[in-house]
């Protein structure tokens, strides 16, 4: 059995040690270790990710040289090493690490419904609206970049998403955490928020580059008026879901429970959903729950955000609602329609090849072994 090590840019978390199946990659008997990189990839991180796991199986890494210092001294031929770090120019040493050691390195994608791919004619339409000769250059200098400096150094990719056309077919972790829910953490009815931290998630500051704080006291007023407005028009109490890298004292939306690690549970036994449009919408689909899609005005102020909402909802057909907008009372939930599930949840989150097998499993049997 070869041994696995997961190149990580964040700390490990319950979460992250739950979908890199690492105990039961440990009890299956492969030995696993966990590469922590983020003080080399994302400076500061570490220290605003809450909820961290102390780990036997985790290194921290955080210069180049402790890193060669690793590669140097491990047995290559011995080795799979996932990289779960962005393939940008910054990182290109890192990477380059990788080849110069003769690494045989794998690509999980663990996060497959995150980008939904809009029609090409829309895309190409979005892009012309926008493009200039920085933007246009700068894409020309991403695929060189790919094609040439980065070839290779990724040999088999692994992806839940059929759009990508992976090497390997997976699972999505969220399709076998929800097969893992057997029974309710809150008896009776109640509608769930799902929580993705805003504005205050480290990936806004630390990947779009974007400090947006200030938005915070406007967007929690608006939040936990719009929950007192839905818990009073359906008389069902709303409970949010905290995004797993959210750090809550518990009273940000005024009395309103805050839940966290528990996100695929209280989607899947509650009567409705609410949402921004996170990557949670998988348990959304998998439950078949109505649900609302939902922002705030000032979404539309950071292109990135916005523009994903606004796909998303084009995508599975249902609109996205400005809460400092609309009329609340215009806002109405149901569920997506079944020819689009269904195909969210193929395209997305499984396939027949996959769906009665566990990720750790094929790991095992297509990597490892």
């Amino acid at each position: 059995m070869k041994k696995f090590i997961i190149i990580e840019h964040e700390p490990l978390t319950i979460r992250l040690l739950r979908i890199w199946n690492i105990e039961e990659l440990r009890q299956r008997g492969v030995d696993v270790e966990y590469w922590d990189v983020s003080s080399l990839v994302f400076l500061g991180m570490a220290q605003v990710i809450p909820n961290k796991v102390q780990d036997k199986c985790v290194r921290y890494i955080s210069t180049t040289n402790s890193l060669e210092s690793l590669l140097k001294t491990n047995d290559a031929s011995k080795t799979v090493y996932s990289l779960e770090i962005f393939e940008n120019w910054d990182n290109r040493k890192i990477l380059l690490l990788f080849r110069k050691y003769h690494c045989f390195c794998v690509k999980i994608d663990l996060y497959a419904n995150t980008e939904i791919p809009s029609p090409f004619c829309e895309r190409l339409k979005s892009y012309l609206k926008r493009v200039t000769f920085k933007s246009f250059f700068k894409k020309i200098s991403w695929i060189c970049y790919h094609k040439t400096i980065l070839k290779n150094i990724i040999e088999t990719n692994l992806s839940s998403s059929a759009v990508v056309h992976p090497d390997i077919r997976i699972n999505h972790p969220d399709f076998e955490e929800f097969k893992k829910a057997d029974s309710p953490i809150i008896k009776g009815h109640y509608i769930v928020f799902i929580d993705i931290y805003y504005p205050l998630h480290p990936e806004i500051k630390y990947s779009l580059k974007k400090n947006i704080k200030e938005y915070t006291a406007a967007y929690r007023k608006t939040m936990t008026s719009f929950f007192d407005y839905i818990s009073r028009k359906y008389s069902l109490e709303v409970v949010i879901a905290a995004h797993p890298k959210a750090d809550y004292t518990g009273n940000e939306f005024g009395d309103i429970r805050i839940i966290k690690n528990h996100t695929c549970n209280l989607v899947k036994y509650t009567d409705m959903v609410i949402t921004h449009g996170s990557n949670s919408l998988s348990f959304i689909a998998l439950a078949d729950k109505p649900f609302i899609m939902v922002f705030p005005d000032s979404y539309t102020h950071i292109e990135d955000m916005y523009s994903y909402i606004i796909s998303l909802s084009k995508a599975i057909k249902k609109t996205a609602y400005n809460l400092d907008k609309v009329n609340w009372d215009t806002i109405s939930f149901s569920k997506m329609n079944e020819k689009t599930r269904q195909n969210y949840i193929e395209t997305y989150l499984t396939s027949k090849e996959t769906e009665n097998k566990k990720n750790s499993d094929i790991w095992i049997e297509k990597l490892l072994t």
